[in-house]
Formats: C-alpha cells, structure tokens, sequence
C-alpha cells in the first residue's frame, strides 16, 4: 500500500512539475507571442499625428497650470519636431518670462532662431547671457557656436563662419587640443574664404589665413595655395612650394603654371646674367618636359566620350548599360597606356579594373586617336521601395589613365550613376 502510495505521489509531482513548466514556455517567449503594438514604435511617436495630440494635450494643460514653464519648453519642442518655428519661438519666449534662470530655454531658443536664418537674433542672445561661468555652460556655448560656424558656412557668409571660429578658439588655447570636428570645420570654411580673399585682391589676408591653417593641417593642397599665391610676389619662394607638392601630390598642379614660372625664372635669370642660375631653371624645365611626355597625364590631354548612357529599374536592381570611348588629344603615341575604372559607392572603392587601352584595331593608341569603345555593364542593389535608395546612395564609377603600370594613374573623368 504504501509503494502504490508513494508511486501516486511520485506521479502527481512529477505532472504538477511538467504543468508548470509548459506554462511558463510562453513567458519566455513573449515577445513572440504579444502582437506588436504600432503605437509603440519610435518611428510613430515621431510621427505627425502623435506630436499633434501630444501638442494639445500640452496646451490643455497649459489652461490649467499657466505659470508652469516647463510645459511651454515641452511644447515648443514638439513645435520645434513638426517644423512651427515661429510657434516654437513663441513658446520658448513665454518660458522665459516664467523663467530666466535656467540656460537651457536660452540655448535652445538660439538653435530655434538659427534654423529661421535669425543668426544675429541667436548670437545676441547667447552673448548677453549673465550666469555664473561653468564647464556645463561653456560646453553648451561650444556647442552653439559650432551650430552658428556651420550656418553662416551654408548660408555662403564665410567671414561671419570664420569669425565664429575665433571665438571657439577663445576656450582652447592650444589649437592642438582643438575637437577634431572644429578642426576640420575651420580647414573647410578658411579654405574657402581664402578663394574669396584671392578673388577680392586680398592677398596678405589670404597667405595670413593659410598660414593659420597650416597649424591644423598642413596639406599639400595649402601648399599649392602657397604657390598660387607668391606666383607673381615672390616666383622663387613661390617654386620651393610647387617642387614641395610635386614631389607628393603632383596630381593638383596646373602644369603649364609650373612650366611658366621656371621659364619666368629662367628668363630673369638670363637679364640679371647669372649663368649659373640660369642652366639651374634649364635642367629643371628638361626634366619636366620629360616627366611629362613620359609619366604624367595633362587635364586635357584625354577626352571622355559617352556613346550610350541607359538605366533600368528592375526593383530590387537598378542595371546600368554606359559605352564610351577615349580620344588622344595628344601629339603622343602611347605603347603602355592603361585605363583604371574605380566603382565607387558613397566614396568607399568597391572595386577597381585596370585594362590597357587600345585602338578600334586593337593597337597601341596613336597621336589623335580614337580608343576602342568600353563597356560598363554594372548592377546595383536599390532595395524594394524607391526611398530605400533615395537615403542617399551615389554610385560613381572614375576613370583614371596612366602610361604605365609603375606611374601613379590620373583621373580623367567620372561618370555619376543617378
């Protein structure tokens, strides 16, 4: 009796422990068995229509709490989501009056005016603010002024974007200690000044700034300006920086410039009668005229001709079809000249063939002629919808020409794949 007992009890825990455990499976898997509540996903509670009930929701309560300024700050943010700046103003200004001693309401306020191109509202707002100087307020005050640099730079006011730049640098002493995002911010906008500076005759500015960005930067590309620049001033300082980027990047020289200077030079040295200077600038035009009938490609040397140009949508491919041909503009006769297609997408290399490129005969190019036609057959994932590659994907396929496999190539075109 006491077996079967025991054998009853040993059956009654053993399903009671099985029950259990069948019951808490789906617990597990929760998430697999709940439907999925839209209401409850990012991209809805950014949406339009839950930012306007939110919206009056807030206003609302507004009616009910009327000195309480954090609801304005609430409101104007999702004013400031649906794209009402002015009623976003509105609402940071009646915070304000509510409450003036939190710097937040003020700083963004300031981001509100920007996107209205209200610069001047934003900066003399931000610079009149009067409380106690901390690490917080100085990082916000970086912050806007990054904001306001990158504005004036879109609205084309480079002075004012550089003029902003001067006083970020205000709180780092050491431009080494610069963020690397205010660095290369400041490299882009006084590049670009500087081309207006040149444009305007002002060329003491123009060689004062690159100067100032050589401490961020000194690339070759500030010392092709450096060149541009003392062209007329100063010709032998001027070869000093030609001969500096030849010699690293003699991709973004105008070589009929640097032919011009070292014949300029030649021939001052001719009227001064200094022999020696003068077989000095001789050695070095052989030279470049030798370099470039044997390793460098002109900008104008090769033309690009399209012959076909097709694209087919077939969702989720888009199938691009472009023919061209390549002309020798040249006096030359090419025996080694290879073709490099680089297939790009969002400037990251895909990939790269490299070919040598012939005649309609299949024969080393001639002086003036016609290359045979090339091919492109390519196929690119764009997804099953049209936004999914309208998110901006730029397929763009270079073409780069060099007369041997041992000389570094030269792009001579590049065709945009829309």
């Amino acid at each position: 009796m006491n077996r079967k007992i025991k054998g009853y009890l040993r059956t009654f825990l053993m399903t009671f422990v099985v029950l259990n455990v069948v019951a808490f499976i789906p617990l597990l898997f929760h998430d697999f068995f709940i439907q999925f509540d839209p209401s409850l996903s990012k991209e809805y509670l950014n949406s339009s229509d839950y930012l306007t009930v939110e919206a009056y929701k807030i206003q609302k309560l507004k009616v009910k709490k009327p000195k309480d300024y954090i609801l304005n700050v609430e409101l104007a943010r999702i004013y400031m989501k649906l794209s009402y700046y002015v009623l976003a103003q509105n609402e940071y200004l009646e915070a304000l009056e509510k409450e003036k001693n939190k710097s937040y309401i003020y700083f963004e306020l300031a981001q509100c005016y920007i996107i209205q191109k209200e610069y001047d509202k934003a900066l003399n707002l931000i610079e009149n603010l009067n409380f106690k100087t901390s690490n917080n307020l100085i990082n916000n005050k970086i912050k806007f002024y990054i904001s306001l640099m990158n504005a004036y730079y879109n609205n084309e006011e480079y002075y004012k974007s550089y003029k902003i730049y001067n006083k970020i640098k205000h709180y780092y002493p050491n431009i080494q200690e610069m963020p690397k995002l205010i660095q290369n911010m400041y490299y882009k906008v006084g590049m670009t000044l500087c081309d207006d500076y040149v444009l305007d005759g002002q060329v003491e500015e123009a060689i004062e700034l690159l100067n100032e960005l050589a401490q961020i930067n000194n690339s070759n590309l500030i010392d092709y300006k450096f060149a541009l620049l003392y062209f007329e001033q100063d010709p032998k300082k001027s070869l000093k920086y030609f001969e500096k980027v030849y010699k690293s990047d003699y991709s973004i020289i105008n070589f009929e410039l640097y032919k011009k200077l070292l014949e300029n030079l030649h021939m001052d040295a001719y009227y001064r009668n200094d022999s020696i200077e003068m077989e000095l600038y001789e050695l070095k035009l052989k030279r470049l005229n030798f370099n470039l009938n044997t390793k460098y490609i002109l900008e104008n040397d090769f033309t690009v001709n399209i012959l076909k140009s097709k694209i087919y949508r077939i969702y989720p491919v888009k199938y691009v079809v472009i023919d061209f041909e390549i002309k020798n503009n040249t006096n030359l006769n090419y025996n080694d000249l290879y073709i490099t297609l680089v297939y790009e997408t969002n400037d990251k290399i895909k990939k790269e063939k490299t070919f040598k490129l012939l005649s309609e005969s299949n024969k080393p190019l001639k002086a003036n002629e016609m290359s045979k036609k090339i091919k492109i057959r390519e196929v690119y994932f764009i997804g099953f919808k049209n936004e999914d590659y309208d998110n901006f994907v730029q397929n763009k396929i270079k073409i780069y020409l060099n007369k041997n496999k041992k000389i570094d190539k030269t792009l001579i075109g590049t065709l945009t794949v829309p």
